[in-house]
């Protein structure tokens, strides 16, 4: 209908310009870090400096004598400085020493149980109790023993803890899928129990450990493309050139959320007890921005591995679908 108007009344239906390409940050905005606020005393002691000065002409004193004096006062409280430096640098280097010497982790009381049926967990909330994790990895299989690692002076948890099964089966079945989940608005990082495991391992604190938090990527949008035609009431991208109405652009139909139905996603191969040290884990999750087309679906259920959540209904555990 549009091109039967005449030209005046088509300029109203032209399509607008696109919208000019905007860099994203490098950096969130909300993670930045100012500087610190400093009180009044640096502007005192300038204060009472130029008194001094002013004390020091009326007296007669010559202003050569002042700055060698002044610049001998400086020379003093940079040596200073770099004494009490040198000495904190040498306690931490003592007391790394001192924990490295006695990280011994086979020798832990505290460290009961079989290692190869212990489940590591980090990043947790200081509000999580050893209840709130056994109700969330029952689902898993029965649970033999929940110690949350806290502080001994205070009692605060320190934010990880360790979940002994009754079966190593069903530790490898927490392991492979309850990556991301999410305790207390914080999503969790699970691994297997390297101390004793894995020869030569040391935590973080002394110089080992996985890493720490993944880097947030902000990825590179593209800048919106014209639409094409010729204007008129038809619009919107079409249904062949996206990926489906919840996942990018040729790939499936329905993302991947770690609230949703867990999968197993990872492949663990037979060998020797040492093969969780050859571990290389990819910390980077991208959820799928969902597209135009229309409302959201529920994603279809489906089971994994034998379990199955509350809300799926229901309990099959078959031995053939266990493999690693």
């Amino acid at each position: 209908m549009t091109h039967l108007l005449p030209a005046n009344l088509l300029k109203l239906f032209a399509p607008r310009p696109p919208l000019p390409y905007a860099k994203p940050l490098e950096r969130d905005p909300t993670r930045s870090k100012s500087n610190a606020q400093s009180g009044i005393g640096e502007i005192l002691h300038s204060l009472k400096e130029e008194q001094e000065d002013r004390r020091a002409k009326q007296n007669g004193i010559l202003d050569e004598d002042i700055e060698s004096n002044d610049l001998q006062v400086k020379l003093a409280e940079v040596y200073q400085v770099a004494i009490r430096k040198a000495e904190r640098q040498k306690k931490r280097q003592e007391n790394f020493k001192r924990a490295l010497e006695h990280y011994k982790p086979t020798e832990d009381i505290e460290a009961i149980g079989d290692p190869f049926k212990t489940l590591f967990i980090a990043r947790l909330s200081v509000e999580t109790t050893e209840s709130d994790l056994r109700k969330e990895f029952e689902v898993y299989g029965p649970i033999e023993r929940v110690r949350i690692v806290r502080h001994k002076d205070t009692g605060k948890s320190r934010g990880y803890a360790f979940l002994i099964f009754e079966k190593e089966r069903d530790m490898k079945a927490a392991y492979k899928d309850a990556e991301g989940l999410k305790i207390h608005g914080k999503r969790i990082l699970v691994d297997v129990e390297r101390g004793r495991t894995v020869k030569g391992w040391k935590p973080r604190r002394l110089g080992g450990g996985l890493g720490g938090k993944p880097k947030v990527v902000i990825p590179d949008i593209a800048p919106p493309r014209a639409p094409r035609g010729g204007g008129g009431f038809r619009g919107g991208p079409r249904r062949s050139e996206g990926g489906g109405r919840f996942g990018p652009p040729g790939g499936g139909r329905f993302g991947r959320d770690r609230d949703g139905p867990p999968r197993f996603d990872r492949d663990r191969s037979h060998g020797d007890r040492d093969r969780y040290g050859d571990r290389d884990r990819d910390r980077d999750r991208d959820r799928p921005m969902r597209q135009w087309g229309g409302p959201p679906r529920d994603p279809p259920r489906r089971s994994f591995g034998g379990f199955k959540r509350e809300y799926e209904g229901g309990d099959d555990r078959d031995s053939k679908r266990y493999r690693y």
